[in-house]
């Protein structure tokens, strides 16, 4: 009796735990490290594509999510040879657990903010053109101006999901995104038609519409295909023309300086270029509006302050640049 009295600590321990091994499973506490594998799996569509999103291998992921509709008791894909597609219970917890995600992400980067400068790394967003050919070129003001302050470059010519904290400062052509989202317009950015000086002197400049099927144009292609510019390039350049194509407007300036042909190309990256004519053409291009795009939950940490005001400032004076006017 004195053993059993003496080992109430233990009994109670083991009589809370028999307990809650008679709970029903889906009544226990489920680890929402379960949760964030079941999301990336189901915004990738399939599991290979979850495990390189979350660095892993594509079984844990399986096992995951497998552990995961055990405990809640029900299933959240459909498996099939096209990936996974969620059942409608999983629709209803993936949305739920998606905010709950988002939530948990903005807590850390405000826990990691701390009230200095340099406490963290800032991740800027930004496409190939705009990335490449302004902001390398002002970064160093930044960090003159801002010591200890250290800047992840994202060169991506898709959207970053800033509430995921993919990244915590974007600059955006066109639309800004999702209204939970903070947005300033800081330029306007026009569009132009270029070719090396190597090309007109061999192939001259086009001086109507009828000249242009004696050119050879430099296309985009996949996502950048419906990227308003470049349907606006494909509405009055012959098909037949279009020499080259590619998916990354990177290559689109390097082909241009290389003599493959006329590029239609952001006024800021064309301008910037000594080897590179810019054409005229009665047609007026594309100008699409820069956003300067924050998280509301992040955007009052020092760095992501700081670098946002400077790249405001920054674009202020750029603006004749950025417009094509110089």
């Amino acid at each position: 009796m004195s053993s059993v009295s003496g080992g109430s600590g233990g009994s109670d321990s083991a009589g809370a735990a028999l307990a809650s091994s008679k709970r029903p499973l889906r009544e226990r506490a489920v680890d929402w490290d379960l949760y964030r594998f079941f999301v990336a799996a189901a915004e990738a569509g399939s599991l290979s594509g979850a495990a390189e999103r979350l660095a892993v291998s594509e079984p844990t992921v399986g096992r995951k999510i497998t552990e995961l509709e055990g405990l809640l008791g029900c299933s959240l894909f459909l498996r099939s040879t096209r990936g996974l597609v969620l059942t409608q219970a999983g629709r209803h917890i993936c949305d739920r657990a998606s905010v709950i995600e988002t939530s948990i992400v903005e807590l850390h980067r405000l826990a990691s903010g701390a009230s200095d400068i340099g406490a963290g790394v800032v991740r800027l967003s930004t496409s190939e053109g705009i990335g490449q050919y302004w902001i390398c070129g002002l970064l160093p003001g930044f960090l003159e101006a801002n010591p200890g302050a250290r800047v992840e470059l994202i060169i991506s010519n898709q959207s970053i999901d800033l509430g995921k904290s993919e990244a915590d400062v974007a600059l955006r052509l066109g639309s800004p995104g999702p209204d939970s989202l903070y947005a300033t317009r800081v330029a306007s950015v026009g569009f132009g038609l270029y070719a090396s000086k190597e090309y007109v002197r061999v192939h001259g400049l086009p001086g109507s519409d009828r000249d242009l099927a004696e050119h050879r144009f430099i296309g985009m292609s996949g996502k950048l295909a419906r990227f308003e510019p470049s349907v606006w390039l494909n509405g009055f350049a012959p098909h037949e023309c279009m020499a080259i194509s590619s998916d990354s407007l990177g290559f689109g300036y390097l082909a241009a300086e290389n003599g493959l042909g006329i590029a239609l190309l952001a006024c800021i990256v064309g301008n910037s270029s000594a080897n590179l004519v810019r054409i005229p053409f009665m047609s007026q291009a594309p100008v699409l509006p820069l956003w300067l795009v924050t998280h509301a939950g992040t955007r009052k940490l020092p760095g992501v302050k700081a670098l946002a005001q400077y790249i405001r400032t920054q674009a202020q004076h750029k603006a004749a640049d950025f417009g094509g006017s110089n």
